[in-house]
């Protein structure tokens, strides 16, 4: 099994990923699925999605299953999967803000 990570969404969102060593393809919500060229899920460990991408192609990212990581996008609303990531920082911080 590889460990490789990739991030799939909006280029500004997913970009700054890139520089921490993990792949990145950018897709935004009305793009065509071929611009993810060179993406073969079975090569990663696990692939984050934004939440906007992947209601977009709903059927194209549930049948990669449980690889499968929702990311809040940087272009979008406030949503639940952006506080429950604030809350575990906040835990583990131990930050009370």
């Amino acid at each position: 099994m590889s460990n490789k990570i990739a991030f799939i969404g909006d280029r500004s969102t997913i970009l700054p990923f890139s520089g921490l060593g993990a792949s990145v393809f950018p897709l935004e919500k009305d793009d065509d699925l071929k611009k993810l060229k060179g993406f073969n899920p079975t090569q990663f460990a696990i692939i984050f999605v934004t939440e906007e991408t992947r209601k977009a192609k709903k059927d194209f990212f549930d049948k990669l299953g449980e690889k499968i990581v929702i990311i809040p996008s940087l272009k979008g609303k406030r949503t639940a999967q952006l506080e429950r990531i604030e809350a575990a920082i906040r835990r583990a911080t131990g930050s009370t803000k």
